[in-house]
């Protein structure tokens, strides 16, 4: 969690920081959480995102980046399958 902003952040480096293998790393993680590593990180990433949106006015493309992804497009496709609909789409409707 505090290292959710990183947009190398994936299996791979959380593995190697742990010195465990990634696909035992994965395993472990879903038997003990019942949800997938990537799911964890990408949900964390995206509820940050919700609460900068609903504190600040900044672009999408800022907010992406803020909390961790590296295009936009990836960003906008993990935000809609959370909330089921886009960020901006989001922001209006709460105002």
């Amino acid at each position: 969690q505090e290292h959710y902003q990183d947009c190398n952040m994936n299996i791979g480096s959380i593995a190697d920081a742990l010195d465990r293998n990634p696909k035992y790393l994965s395993r472990v993680f879903r038997y003990e959480t019942g949800t997938g590593l990537l799911d964890y990180i990408n949900e964390v990433r995206i509820r940050n995102a919700k609460q900068i949106l609903d504190q600040q006015d900044v672009s999408i493309d800022e907010l992406s980046e803020m909390v961790g992804y590296a295009t936009v497009r990836t960003f906008r496709r993990a935000f809609s399958k959370v909330y089921g609909t886009t960020p901006r789409r989001l922001s209006r409707t709460e105002d």
